[in-house]
């Protein structure tokens, strides 16, 4: 490299930071609550993760056009989360809707009327009660969505940092959450909605993307209207792979047949193994 921009490119008026070089087995203590599925018990489970359920310390961004059915998919599976293990702790954050909002779609979807709710609207600085409701310590959170929180932050008088500098801050503290940076130690899963365009388009940051777990896109496939799951990034799971879902009654309903006849894939019989390795572990522990 030319002496002259070598130069320029190792000044810096900042101290050097410290590089440090890790072991998996040597320098780090992994809690094993940390790789235990958060279940709720439908079939849904087996294609979130390998494992068999949303994972800890994961952040995983919901992408759907307005009406695919992303708000509707997330608040029947945290009702179905806390259905099957009520000692989980759930919130919803809702930065768009108010409570009255939400009691008028409660008669489309019941689930909401039992739900943590944590109203962003409520307050005059929303910044500092984002920091304060996740510093109480969740098991799993929705934020919905991830637009409207950073819109309500920066519409706020209390507010003087740049768009770019709230985005960087909720990802920050999305992830310091994840690594149970809380007052209960817990480390939070996310899922978090993100709207994109009628044409389909992420409007989401490349940061947003890169610094997530996984991307979930929610689809209506135009020429059968029915609406459907693919992960288009999955660190814990699978990608690539339609899952079809319908909502009978207030409940999503999973197309485990159609999955099986386009891949191969028995998701009711891994779901099933997931919950008797779960109940052999519980056992092991109690016996």
């Amino acid at each position: 490299m030319n002496q002259k921009y070598y130069y320029m490119a190792t000044k810096t008026k900042s101290p050097r930071q410290e590089i440090k070089i890790t072991r998996l087995s040597r320098d780090f203590d992994f809690p094993a609550e940390a790789f235990i599925p958060i279940k709720s018990g439908e079939d849904v489970d087996s294609f979130i993760s390998r494992k068999g359920g949303t994972m800890p310390a994961t952040i995983c961004v919901v992408v759907g056009e307005g009406g695919s059915g992303k708000t509707t998919y997330l608040i029947n599976k945290m009702a179905k989360i806390i259905d099957y293990d009520n000692t989980k702790k759930c919130l919803y954050v809702s930065a768009e809707m108010t409570s009255f909002d939400n009691k008028e779609l409660s008669d489309e979807l019941p689930q909401l009327l039992n739900l943590d709710t944590f109203y962003l609207s409520d307050y005059d600085n929303p910044m500092e009660a984002m920091e304060d409701v996740l510093k109480m310590g969740w098991d799993y959170v929705i934020i919905d969505s991830f637009s409207d929180v950073k819109d309500k932050i920066k519409e706020s008088d209390t507010c003087k940092l740049t768009a770019s500098s709230i985005e960087s801050w909720l990802l920050k503290l999305m992830t310091n959450t994840c690594m149970g940076d809380n007052d209960e130690n817990k480390f939070t899963a996310f899922d978090v909605i993100l709207h994109i365009t009628k044409g389909g388009t992420y409007t989401g940051s490349t940061k947003l993307k890169h610094n997530t777990t996984s991307m979930l896109y929610v689809k209506v496939d135009k020429k059968t209207d029915e609406r459907y799951l693919v992960y288009d990034k999955n660190r814990r799971g699978r990608t690539n792979k339609r899952l079809v879902m319908g909502l009978v009654d207030g409940d999503i309903v999973y197309n485990t047949d159609k999955f099986y006849t386009d891949y191969g894939i028995n998701l009711v019989g891994e779901n099933l193994a997931s919950k008797l390795e779960n109940i052999s572990g519980v056992m092991t522990k109690l016996g």
